[in-house]
């Protein structure tokens, strides 16, 4: 009986020791790194080289960059709607999806500024405001309680964080195909592609659909245990 006591009382350290919350955590922090902070910090470093490129003014490239701005944050209702409808998992794949397309249009078919305007601002600014913060934190919300605010401070790090490595990198990434703009578009779809499979492959909903609870609590296989 000691024996069998022992047995469930280590199979119980293993369920607690794996809790998904916190695996759901590095996967959303990724997620929010690729789909966040690069496209929003990183593409001033892509538009800068591009305006030179493209013979924008600065007029223009204000404009090219209020269009993002504005459909980063419009949409949010309709992100809330699409998460409470299709599920954080889905939304953050629609916004890799959008983000995904919006980049290979920037590398491949953007010449003139409402070119810019329209697939910068329309397609990659809704991509980071769907694929983004509102989803990420909402489905890692599900899985914390007491810890929530730890969880949710280490999540938002993502986007500064990632913003802060996608300034230098892309820049060097853009020197080194001798200063081909495009190239550092490629290097965003690349990401926001990574960012929809890890969605796919590894966000779940909520606790309950790994047979979990909250904050990895182990109160109620306990009672199950004693009972």
């Amino acid at each position: 009986m000691a024996t069998q006591n022992q047995a469930a009382l280590a199979g119980g350290s293993t369920v607690r020791a794996a809790f998904y919350g916190w695996k759901l955590l590095l996967v959303l922090w990724l997620i929010m790194a690729f789909n966040l902070g690069f496209p929003a910090y990183g593409t001033f470093t892509i538009n800068a080289v591009m305006s030179k490129s493209l013979g924008f003014s600065r007029e223009t490239l204000s404009w090219v960059f209020s269009a993002y701005m504005v459909m980063s944050g419009l949409p949010g209702p309709l992100v809330a709607i699409c998460i409470n409808r299709l599920g954080s998992r889905r939304t953050l794949m629609i916004g890799s999806a959008l983000l995904i397309t919006g980049a290979v249009l920037m590398a491949t078919c953007v010449h003139l500024w409402w070119q810019a305007a329209l697939v910068f601002g329309l397609l990659v600014g809704s991509g980071v405001a769907t694929g983004g913060a509102l989803a990420s934190q909402t489905a890692l919300g599900r899985w914390f309680v007491r810890r929530r605010s730890m969880a949710l401070s280490i999540l938002y790090s993502a986007g500064a964080i990632g913003g802060f490595v996608a300034s230098p990198l892309i820049a060097k990434v853009i020197r080194s195909a001798g200063g081909d703009w495009r190239v550092g578009w490629w290097v965003i779809a690349g990401l926001s592609f990574v960012a929809g499979l890890l969605a796919m492959r590894f966000v779940r909903e909520q606790p309950a659909d790994l047979g979990q609870t909250t904050d990895g609590d182990a109160r109620a296989g306990t009672a199950e245990a004693q009972a």
